[in-house]
């Protein structure tokens, strides 16, 4: 994991473009979240101006949403180019499995949707925003491949931004389902510790690891184009602030005070590094030395970053410890997701769903 461009490729670039595709490009997107019956209600007008000059083939129905066969195609046409990029045989009968499994995918899409009108699930603008930039950097790395997904999937980043915020309230209502199962004390149980130990045996121990650190960063942007002398001014300033630091927790006080990027101050977000994930010119100061603290100031093509390094680790096997976060959320991920799968259980009992038995002929 490289910090520092990644800072600013989204950071930067990102802001940029989702700025335009938000509020300039994808007209009708505001600063305000509209609520979800807004969204249905626009989205049933933009089918119907849609709707193409040889008649619509209706595959499904849920409630009074309409599932189209053109929707049905483009979804199966995508898998089909998938397939044929990983020169894998996508032929007929594969097709049609295909075809049945996409409806039921729309199915469940509209029925969540559904369910979420109905519930008056509410999510902030800021909080979608927040969700759909981590997504973004994680799933695509820069806007130039976030928008060929766009691109390739027919779709405007307003679009992909409503499935975030889908995403995100039905996770709400997922997690506070769980946690009225499992009593809202009990954050971390018994019978979740004895999985994530079951975990980190079968899939931790199994895989060694290089040499670890855990540290926490502070970085600091110059603007573009600044010249020698801001730069310098810039640094001399941070210098300054460093040098009357006595702790980690001074380190984390400043870090989120004058820190810029996405990763200032929390090790809990960095977690335990591997060389391979540090940029070359920060690595020696935190794999090379011996003792603890401060590193010296790393210079960047974007700024400065400066780590705190709190402990290191020699080759081997990880610790519990430095897993334990991530089988958390791993375990917490597949316990949503068979709550998603019950909720749609249930719902579909209670729905009225029709589909063409030519689309679907179990």
């Amino acid at each position: 994991m490289d910090f520092f461009p990644a800072e600013i490729t989204l950071g930067g670039l990102l802001v940029v473009a989702l700025a335009c595709a938000w509020l300039g490009c994808d007209a009708g997107v505001g600063s305000e979240e509209p609520p979800l019956e807004a969204v249905a209600a626009a989205q049933e007008a933009r089918e119907a101006e849609e709707e193409p000059e040889g008649g619509v083939i209706v595959v499904a129905r849920v409630y009074d949403r309409e599932i189209r066969a053109e929707e049905v195609e483009a979804r199966v046409d995508r898998i089909a180019e998938l397939y044929r990029h990983n020169r894998r045989v996508f032929d007929e009968d594969l097709r049609g499995d295909k075809r049945v499994e996409v409806v039921h995918r729309l199915i469940d899409e509209e029925l969540i949707r559904h369910h979420l009108v109905h519930q008056g699930v509410t999510v902030e603008p800021d909080e979608v925003d927040r969700t759909m930039e981590r997504k973004i950097e994680k799933r695509f790395g820069s806007s130039s491949a976030f928008q060929r997904y766009l691109n390739s999937e027919g779709i405007t980043a307003s679009d992909f931004r409503r499935r975030v915020h889908d995403e995100v309230a039905l996770r709400r209502v997922l997690l506070t389902d769980l946690r009225e199962q499992t009593g809202e004390a009990e954050e971390f149980d018994e019978a979740e510790e004895e999985r994530l130990r079951e975990a980190y045996d079968r899939i931790v121990r199994r895989r060694p690891a290089g040499e670890r650190v855990r540290a926490s960063t502070l970085s600091i942007r110059v603007p573009t184009g600044a010249d020698d002398e801001t730069r310098e001014r810039i640094r001399h300033s941070l210098e300054g602030s460093l040098g009357r630091l006595e702790s980690a927790e001074g380190f984390r006080d400043l870090a989120e005070t004058i820190g810029q990027g996405p990763n200032s101050a929390r090790a809990e977000q960095l977690g335990w590094l591997e060389r391979h994930q540090i940029s070359p010119a920060a690595a020696p100061y935190l794999f090379d030395g011996e003792e603890g603290g401060l590193t010296p100031i790393v210079e960047t093509p974007f700024g400065f970053e400066v780590f705190w390094v709190h402990e290191r680790r020699g080759a081997g096997v990880r610790e519990f410890d430095e897993v334990e976060e991530l089988l958390r959320e791993r375990d917490r991920r597949t316990r949503l997701e068979q709550g998603r799968q019950q909720l749609i259980r249930e719902l579909r009992r209670e729905a009225t769903i029709e589909v063409d038995p030519a689309y679907d002929p179990r």
